[in-house]
């Protein structure tokens, strides 16, 4: 904003093109990929182009040149309301004459001819100040808040996740051809049940649940083919590395109309319990099923099993839970979650709505500190 104001728009309107070039040009330059060197360079050049506009035009006129007045937004100066007097300096009430056309063109000639003005307002000491003190506030927030994190680090390289992952693929029977192309993600799982174990529990009792119920900050590379007729592109292998030494999280979403078995709830009930006990490492007599609920589509029967844990989650609100799906004679997923109460959730996010609230009075404080009335 102050940019905006002491400068213009248009450097406002360059940076924060420049900032969202760089945001969304990221995935460019961490790819590998063949000729992906002239997609960098197209984003070098367009990032680059008013840096060349103004060099062009520093080399035609031979130096550096100065904006005139009239095009800074400094300058504006408000009409005089009806009914007061503003200082107008001589110079705006009794202007000289005028040529018609000046070296700078005859916009300057029509800015300079309009009418009086009143003295444009400028930045106050206090609003400085506040300016100064929230910037120098806010450093020191950030600088006496970071630490080393908790969670695990990323340690393996793009290259790596991805042979992981369909080594994974492998383990399970499925070989991908060269058509299905890696997507790409890091998912930072700092979601509501997060915040919910951190408050409501000890500091030991959030690093255990981490690599259990709470899942770490870690790669995720989905497999999608497009190569295939469209009603078939909804199918994608997805596969999550969370939990630091153990096997990886492997998804597989099938399309709707994708034929298969259709099995009873006994029959789907023993392939969940086996997914409890093979990818999810739970023994299922640690775990009492809460709901089993029934799926039809057109060409199959899918399931969905969602169990309490008995053991391993020691807070006294919430509850750990595993849950497993189903489709045809297939288990395309399986995960451990927290389960946070309804009425803890609604209080929280009532909680974030007062915050937000009470932030708009500090803003309106703040902005009437920043000009002179």
């Amino acid at each position: 904003g102050i940019i905006c104001v002491y400068f213009g728009l248009i450097p406002s309107i360059i940076g924060h093109f420049i900032y969202d070039l760089v945001l969304f040009s990221l995935p460019l330059f961490t790819a590998e990929t063949t000729g992906i060197w002239f997609d960098r360079f197209m984003v070098i050049a367009a990032g680059t182009l008013p840096l060349a506009i103004v060099v062009g035009v520093r080399w035609r006129k031979g130096g550096v040149g100065t904006v005139p007045d009239w095009a800074l937004n400094r300058n504006w100066r408000s009409p005089i309301r009806p009914g007061t007097e503003a200082e107008v300096p001589d110079s705006l009430t009794h202007p000289e004459p005028e040529p018609e056309s000046t070296p700078e063109g005859p916009e300057l000639a029509a800015a300079e001819s309009q009418d009086v003005r009143a003295p444009r307002q400028t930045l106050s000491p206090w609003g400085m100040t506040a300016v100064l003190g929230t910037v120098l506030g806010g450093m020191t927030l950030w600088i006496t808040g970071f630490q080393t994190a908790d969670s695990p680090q990323l340690t393996f390289t793009r290259r790596q996740v991805e042979a992981e992952a369909r080594s994974a693929l492998v383990d399970r029977g499925v070989n991908l051809g060269p058509d299905w192309i890696p997507l790409f993600s890091v998912a930072a799982e700092r979601n509501l049940a997060h915040q919910f174990v951190w408050r409501e529990g000890a500091e030991g009792e959030y690093l255990e649940l981490l690599d259990d119920f709470l899942n770490s900050p870690g790669w995720q590379v989905r497999f999608v083919n497009f190569e295939v007729a469209p009603e078939e592109r909804a199918e994608s292998f997805r596969v999550s590395f969370f939990q630091a030494g153990e096997a990886p999280r492997v998804t597989h979403a099938l399309p709707e109309g994708r034929p298969g078995e259709t099995l009873t709830e006994e029959e789907a009930r023993l392939l969940a319990l086996g997914a409890i006990q093979d990818q999810l490492r739970t023994t299922p007599g640690t775990v009492r099923e809460i709901s089993a609920d029934e799926t039809v589509r057109p060409n199959r029967t899918d399931w969905t099993f969602t169990f309490a844990a008995t053991q391993g989650y020691p807070l006294l609100e919430g509850e750990g839970r595993a849950e497993v799906r189903i489709a045809g004679d297939e288990v395309v997923g399986a995960r451990k979650f927290v389960h946070v109460p309804e009425n803890w959730e609604r209080d929280w996010r009532a909680d974030q709505s007062r915050r937000s609230l009470a932030l708009i009075p500090s803003a309106a404080i703040l902005l009437s500190c920043l000009w002179e009335r």
